[in-house]
């Protein structure tokens, strides 16, 4: 297939589909298509934290029962019936607001989390 000649057109519609097919399909294997990035912490100095720094920060604001406590809620929201729009929207609004509080916290111990390339 790879080794006929398109300019004399013996390639057809499907061969076509087939090698652009092919192509896409080795550049995503390849992992050339797309950067992969996490989330990590960066300290002030704008490098990624150390784990003493972010164990400290967890401590100083109650991270980890925090979060649990936020993600308890909003798996008890999926659950939830809720009568109208209005109050789906406050139980969204406390959770964002929790999350929120949680994370000003952590920045004010120096965190914040940043989208970084993955080596």
């Amino acid at each position: 297939m790879l080794t006929q000649d398109i300019t004399n057109s013996k390639m057809t519609v499907i061969d076509m589909k087939r090698f652009a097919l092919t192509c896409i399909f080795i550049l995503f294997s390849s992992g050339c298509s797309a950067t992969k990035k996490e989330s990590v912490w960066m300290n002030e100095s704008n490098v990624r934290a150390s784990q003493e720094e972010i164990l400290a920060a967890k401590a100083a604001c109650d991270f980890d029962k925090k979060q649990n406590y936020i993600e308890s809620h909003a798996s008890g929201m999926k659950d939830k019936k809720y009568k109208n729009n209005k109050e789906f929207e406050a139980e969204l609004d406390k959770s964002f607001g929790m999350m929120k509080n949680l994370f000003s916290c952590m920045s004010k111990q120096g965190l914040t989390k940043r989208k970084v390339t993955v080596e």
